[in-house]
């Protein structure tokens, strides 16, 4: 690691830049996914320095960034609500499942610019489908082709913030009753 300028013992995480995290409502670039790595332990001081790779989660790749350790997310959270009328989206999901269940790491769309905190508590709601309109008689809809209505949303699970950013934050699925995934809404419980 050439130009580092840390004392021999520092760590840092290793990070893999992934994919870009986009606001599904405006379309705005919010950041990327930042997929760990593993622990880098700083063993030299000279310039390249040199570092020892430890609890490694999968394979570090050249270009992978350093994030410093410093920047702990706190064990303990005041539960809250966010403020009213909150609403945003699940815009990924660590590891990059289809389908989201308990204890499993999502970001959503919204961050500290909307008031939200580590602690806020926040409903999940299923995103309501596209389906046929079955009370359309029209010939259109009698061949297969009839009007499409979005079926209301359902509660799917709770969610807690535990880090949050300017425009996103990350939370933990507490409960999940129903099937969760990317693109379904979190709000105020």
């Amino acid at each position: 690691m050439r130009d580092l300028n840390a004392p021999e013992g520092a760590r840092y995480s290793v990070v893999h830049v992934g994919d870009p995290l986009k606001d599904p409502d405006t379309g705005d670039l919010l950041g990327y996914e930042g997929i760990y790595t593993a622990t880098a332990s700083v063993t030299t001081s000279t310039n390249p320095q040199k570092a020892v790779l430890s609890d490694s989660s999968r394979e570090t790749l050249v270009g992978d960034k350093l994030i410093a350790s410093d920047t702990e997310t706190p064990l303990n959270f005041i539960i809250s609500s966010p403020p009213a009328n909150t609403q945003g989206r699940i815009i990924a999901v660590v590891d990059g499942t289809d389908l989201i269940g308990q204890y499993q790491i999502v970001t959503i769309n919204r961050g500290s610019r909307h008031g939200i905190v580590a602690g806020n508590v926040m409903a999940i709601n299923q995103a309501g489908e596209f389906v046929t309109d079955r009370g359309d008689r029209s010939f259109a809809s009698k061949v297969g082709f009839g009007k499409k209505v979005r079926l209301p949303e359902e509660r799917a699970g709770t969610l807690l913030v535990f880090r949050t950013f300017d425009r996103l934050s990350y939370g933990i699925v507490m409960g999940a009753s129903s099937e969760i995934h990317v693109a379904d809404y979190v709000r105020n419980p």
